[in-house]
C-alpha cells in the first residue's frame, strides 16, 4: 500500500485504493475533516501491531467486501484526498458509497504491499504510509494496474485504531473505460453575480505551527466573513516550505491546518463547517528559494468548498 508523502505519509489503507481505483472507476475523491492535537510528532518501528493493520487492510480490500473494508474507518469523520484537481467527496456516508459502488464495478483485485512503511505517533494518533501496487480486472473486462504510495492518518475510535484522513499519489498504468456521457440539463436562469469570498491566507515561522499575533487581525477578517456566510464551508490547507523531509512536512501542514481551525472555533465557527487538510511542501505558492519565497509557502490557505 504505500510510501513517501501526504499529510505525513500516512497508512496504506483499503479506502485509498478503494479510491484510488475509484477515480478511474468511479470518479471520486474525498476530503472532509480530521482532529488532531497541536504537538510534535515522534518516529516510531515498523512495529508489527501496525504491520498487521495494514496487511489485515490490503485482504480485506482485496475481497472487495464492503463490510470488509469500512470497519477500518471511522464511521464518523472521514477524509481523503488525491493529487489530482479537485473532486470532492465528503464524510462517511459518501465514503461507504463510493466503496460499494468500487465493488460493483471491479471483478477481481490483487494489492501488494512494500515490507517496509513509515509511522509517526502523537498519542492518540498515529500516521502511515507505505509503497503498493495493485492490478485486476474490471466487470467489463478491462484490466488495469498501478504503483504508488498511500498515508493515512490513524485514530483511537472506541478502543481501536481507526483511519480518519487518507492521501493517495501514484500513476494507473492501464486506466478504466470512460464513464457514460452525462445528460446535462438546461441552464437555470442566470442569476445576478456575486463577487466570491475572499479569505487571506494565514503565515507561519519556521517549523512552528503555533499562530503569530501578527495573524490575528486576517483571522477576525475571515471569521467576520464566515459569520456573514452562514451557509459557506471552508477546507483550511496545510503548506510548508521546500526544507525538511516529504513526511515531516505533510505532519507539520496538518498541524497548522488544526492550528487555525481550533482558532475558529474557538471563536464561535461551527466546527462542522470546516475541513482540514496537509499538502506539505508538495504545492508552494512561490517558486525558488530564499526566505522571501519561504515566507509564503508557510501558510494556512482557506478554500471556499461549498
Amino acid at each position: 500500500m504505500i510510501s513517501n508523502s501526504c499529510a505525513l505519509r500516512h497508512s496504506p489503507s483499503a479506502t485509498t485504493l478503494a479510491f484510488v481505483l475509484a477515480v478511474g472507476v468511479i470518479g471520486a475523491l474525498v476530503q472532509a475533516c480530521a482532529t488532531g492535537r497541536v504537538q510534535t510528532a515522534t518516529s516510531i518501528a515498523n512495529t508489527p501491531e501496525f504491520q498487521k493493520y495494514l496487511a489485515t487492510l490490503a485482504q480485506d480490500f482485496e475481497s472487495l467486501n464492503p463490510d470488509r473494508i469500512l470497519p477500518h474507518y471511522s464511521p464518523t469523520d472521514y477524509n481523503l484526498s488525491f493529487e489530482t484537481p479537485y473532486r470532492v467527496v465528503t464524510g462517511a456516508a459518501e465514503h461507504r458509497a463510493a466503496v460499494i459502488a468500487l465493488a460493483e464495478k471491479v471483478k477481481e483485485l490483487h494489492v501488494t504491499i512494500n515490507p517496509d512503511y513509515e509511522a509517526w505517533k502523537d498519542g492518540d494518533r498515529v500516521w502511515t504510509t507505505i509503497g503498493f501496487s495493485a492490478n485486476g480486472e474490471l466487470r467489463n473486462g478491462k484490466k488495469f494496474a498501478m504503483t504508488g504510495w498511500h498515508s493515512a492518518v490513524w485514530d483511537k475510535v472506541d478502543g481501536r485504531w481507526a483511519i480518519s484522513y487518507e492521501h493517495f499519489g501514484g500513476k494507473p498504468e492501464a486506466t478504466a473505460p470512460p464513464p457514460a456521457p452525462v445528460v446535462i440539463p438546461p441552464p437555470p436562469p442566470t442569476p445576478t453575480p456575486v463577487p466570491p469570498l475572499q479569505f487571506g491566507d494565514v503565515f507561519f515561522d519556521f517549523d512552528k505551527w503555533a499562530i503569530r499575533p501578527d495573524q490575528t487581525a486576517t483571522l477576525q477578517a475571515n471569521i467576520d466573513l464566515l459569520k456573514a456566510h452562514p451557509d459557506v464551508r471552508i477546507l483550511v490547507e496545510g503548506h510548508c516550505d521546500e526544507r525538511g523531509g516529504e513526511s515531516y512536512n505533510f505532519g507539520l501542514g496538518d498541524r497548522r491546518a488544526e492550528a487555525v481551525k481550533k482558532y475558529l472555533v474557538a471563536k464561535g465557527i461551527a466546527p462542522e463547517r470546516l475541513a482540514v487538510v496537509s499538502y506539505g511542501k508538495q504545492r508552494p505558492f512561490e517558486q525558488g528559494h530564499g526566505e522571501p519565497m519561504w515566507s509564503k509557502n508557510r501558510r494556512a490557505h482557506f478554500l471556499v468548498i461549498k
